[in-house]
Formats: structure tokens, C-alpha cells, sequence
């Protein structure tokens, strides 16, 4: 009989410490107060892996604990990119040999992970694949052909841009048109929203499947057809390249003048053209690295200031690099200018904002100086 009392009180004793167990693990899963939502940013350039760790505590609230000896003589580089604390963790964690425990309620343990003990087995090791962030093309316009006048008006000399949003389907039709800032002319606007209709892109996608997507077009009413003034220019700024690349040292100051005098007059011109028929002259001027990097706003934000990066990339040791680096900041700071109306739409908004945020990179990583005056606090 003694025996059997033993025997359950040892049984309610397990069921308590069980029940216990449970409740400790629920508080403190409860007690977990990180936020592994919020976004981080961190600098393109290599770092030691202490300095990225402090960047992350400082910009999530957290701090982590480990052992110095983890960690020394460890550096990588991230993309410039605002992505959540779980990516962020997700990335640091597949380039070393570290694993992470939470302790609530916002502390992050960093520990090594222990290595199998060897076997005569023979393993095929895989590197795992780096994280492939999925990039958005934007769409590009198949025909150049210029927007029908109406007859009536071309007697009356009216002239007149219309600026229309314009939703690109998947197909690279045009299924929506709305219009933002009229010509002046209600028949200009009414040509324009029809002209917009018949416009054929091919249309943007994400990854590999194409998407629809809004984007901002300026369609421009003009009786005399000038645009052989930006093939000029383009063909001027080429032929004085060609020539800085052959010129003796004596001559190469006059030719490095007039070579920014070309780019000068050829970017003051930005505000006369609609901005995809405008960069699709600035691309021609940049090196394909440039290009690449910038593509994704070809379609709605002017880029001629990257024709003077070009200029005092390719030219460092001239007398007129301070000209252009003032030339780039005065053309940057017009187009973020142009862009402070608040009655565009949701995703041209957002437009702007990363086109600043990259802007603002690009400034403090090659022309600091000009920061404050460009894009002032």
C-alpha cells in the first residue's frame, strides 16, 4: 500500500514539473520583443563583421551576444538595399559558420555550429546559392513615331505637353491613361490621350514574368520637329571624346574645355523632351556599368547629370573638374526639384522617394561635398 501512494505521488509530481515546462516555454516565446520586420540598411562596401553587427543593434534595437573569437578577421559586403532584420540575418548567417538562439526579450545569441564528427562516408558538399534579390525592369517604348496634330490647331500654332500616367499591361499595351498635368489645350489633352492608346511598349517584368505597371510619359506637341539638336549634341560630345583620346598634352586642355561645353548645352536641353526620349540620348553617352545601374529609372526620371560623372570619371586630372562637379550638383538638384508636386500618384511617389534615397548614395559616395547643398537636411 506504501509502495502504490509512492508511486502517485511521483506520477502528480511529473505532471506538474510538465505542465511547468509548458508554461516557462510559452512566457518565453511571449517574451520575444523583436521586431524582425523592420528594415535595415547598410553601406555597398566591405566591412568587418563587429561593424555590421553594431549596425544592425543600433538599427533594430537588439544587441547580440558572442564570443570575440567568432567573429575576428571576418568581412563581407551587403547590398545597399533596406531589407527586414530576418533577411539581414538570413544573409549573414549563409556566409559564415555561426547559427542564432533568441533570449528575450531582444537579444540575439551567436554561437558555431558543430561540425559532424568524421566519417569514412563520402560526402558531396553544396555550396548553397546566393540570395537572388528579384529585380524589376521597367518597360521600354517599341515605336518613337511623334504624336498626330490635330489639323485645326496646327493653324492656330498651338503647342503644348501633356503629362498622362499610363498603366503597361502584360501584353505592353496601354490599358489605362490618366492625366496629370494638361497641355492647355483641352484638344491637345484629348489628342494625347488618344495617341497614348496606340503606344506599344515592351512590358516591364519581375524576375522573369512580365508584370503591369503605372508609369509617367510626357507627350509632347510641337510644329517643328528639333529633335536632330540632341543627335548634334550627342555627335559633338563623341567626335571631342575621339579627340581627347589622340590629342597631344598641349591641346588637351582647350578640347577638355569644349568638351564640357558640349555636355553643358546638350543637359540644359533636359526639360524640353519627354524624359524616355531624352535618356534614350543620355545612354548613349554612358558606359554600360552606368546604364546597368540606372536603368531602372530610365523611364521616369531625367539622368543627364550622369554625363558629367562620366566626364570627371574619365578626365580626373583637369583644370574644369570643379566646373563639373558644380555643373552635376546645379543638374541634380533641378531634377529632385521637379519632382516635389504632390498630386502624382501613390507609385510615382514612391518613385521618387527611392530615386532620392539612391541619389543621396550616390552623392555621399562620390561627390560628399555636394550633399548638403543638392539634397540639404
Amino acid at each position: 500500500m506504501k509502495r502504490t501512494n509512492q508511486n502517485a505521488w511521483l506520477i502528480v509530481g511529473l505532471f506538474f514539473l510538465f505542465c511547468s515546462s509548458i508554461i516557462s516555454a510559452e512566457s518565453y516565446i511571449q517574451d520575444d520583443q523583436i521586431n524582425w520586420n523592420i528594415l535595415i540598411t547598410l553601406p555597398r562596401k566591405n566591412l568587418p563583421f563587429r561593424t555590421i553587427l553594431k549596425d544592425v543593434e543600433e538599427q533594430a534595437g537588439i544587441f547580440f551576444i558572442f564570443d570575440d573569437s567568432l567573429i575576428d578577421d571576418i568581412e563581407m559586403m551587403l547590398p545597399a538595399t533596406a531589407e527586414p532584420l530576418q533577411q539581414v540575418m538570413r544573409r549573414l548567417l549563409l556566409r559564415t559558420n555561426l547559427a542564432t538562439k533568441t533570449f528575450p526579450p531582444d537579444a540575439i545569441v551567436l554561437y558555431k555550429i558543430a561540425e559532424p564528427p568524421e566519417r569514412n562516408i563520402k560526402t558531396i558538399e553544396k555550396t548553397p546559392e546566393p540570395f537572388k534579390p528579384i529585380t524589376l525592369v521597367p518597360p521600354e517604348l517599341l515605336s518613337s513615331d511623334a504624336p498626330q496634330y490635330p489639323d485645326h490647331l496646327k493653324n492656330k500654332h498651338q503647342e503644348g505637353t501633356a503629362n498622362v500616367n499610363l498603366l503597361i499591361g502584360r501584353l505592353g499595351k496601354v490599358n489605362s491613361v490618366e492625366l496629370v498635368h494638361s497641355s492647355g489645350n483641352d484638344d491637345l489633352d484629348k489628342a494625347a490621350h488618344v495617341f497614348a492608346y496606340n503606344m506599344q511598349f515592351k512590358p516591364a517584368k519581375q524576375g522573369d514574368k512580365p508584370v503591369e505597371i503605372w508609369i509617367n510619359y510626357d507627350i509632347v506637341y510641337r510644329l517643328i520637329s528639333d529633335y536632330h539638336v540632341l543627335e548634334e549634341c550627342v555627335r559633338h560630345i563623341r567626335e571631342m571624346r575621339q579627340k581627347l583620346a589622340n590629342v597631344d598634352l598641349i591641346d588637351r586642355d582647350m578640347y577638355l574645355e569644349k568638351l564640357l561645353e558640349y555636355i553643358s548645352e546638350f543637359v540644359n536641353q533636359e526639360e524640353r523632351w519627354p524624359v524616355l526620349r531624352i535618356n534614350s540620348h543620355v545612354n548613349m553617352l554612358l558606359s554600360a556599368r552606368l546604364i546597368n545601374e540606372w536603368k531602372q529609372y530610365a523611364p521616369t526620371h531625367r539622368l543627364g547629370f550622369l554625363i558629367f560623372h562620366e566626364y570627371i570619371r574619365q578626365y580626373s586630372e583637369n583644370t574644369y573638374i570643379e566646373n563639373a562637379q558644380k555643373q552635376l550638383g546645379q543638374c541634380l538638384k533641378v531634377t529632385l526639384e521637379s519632382m516635389s508636386s504632390t498630386e502624382l500618384p501613390k507609385f510615382q511617389l514612391e518613385a521618387n522617394q527611392k530615386f532620392l534615397k539612391d541619389t543621396r548614395l550616390f552623392l555621399q559616395l562620390h561627390y560628399p561635398h555636394l550633399l548638403e547643398d543638392v539634397i540639404p537636411e
